[in-house]
């Protein structure tokens, strides 16, 4: 994982990212997928959750991931409280996060965007979007 700092960026670069994160979401909804950027008021929003870190850091910048259905994460939750990592929903959320990551990225990826997978514990199945010229 990357080190973390819990200084912010710069405004200009944190403007600069909440661009390139309303750009993956309109370019995901083109697509017709549901997406939106994540706020601390919208929590479990299912689609496309695109991030922005604001802070100046390894960890800052723009992440998109999927989100599954709020009965699917109550089952896996439900599933890893009681000790069962095998139970099926645990690995029906893995099958759809990485499926969706690599539907995202090409998607992404042939609208101009750079993409990259993120390397940080804290995202699984997160993908770092860049902007072309990044």
């Amino acid at each position: 994982m990357l080190g973390m700092s819990l200084t912010p960026s710069p405004q200009h670069e944190v403007d600069a990212r909440r661009r390139l994160a309303f750009a993956v979401v309109e370019t995901l909804t083109a697509a017709g997928l549901p997406g939106h950027v994540g706020t601390a008021d919208r929590l479990h929003v299912p689609g496309a959750e695109v991030e922005v870190d604001p802070f100046d850091d390894g960890g800052g910048g723009v992440f998109v991931h999927w989100v599954a259905s709020q009965e699917l994460a109550d089952r896996g939750i439900a599933a890893l409280e009681s000790g069962e990592f095998d139970h099926p929903a645990i690995q029906l959320k893995g099958a759809i996060a990485g499926a969706m990551a690599e539907a995202m990225s090409t998607l992404l990826t042939a609208s101009g965007f750079r993409i990259e997978v993120s390397d940080d514990d804290y995202r699984p199945f997160a993908l770092e979007v860049f902007a072309a010229s990044d």
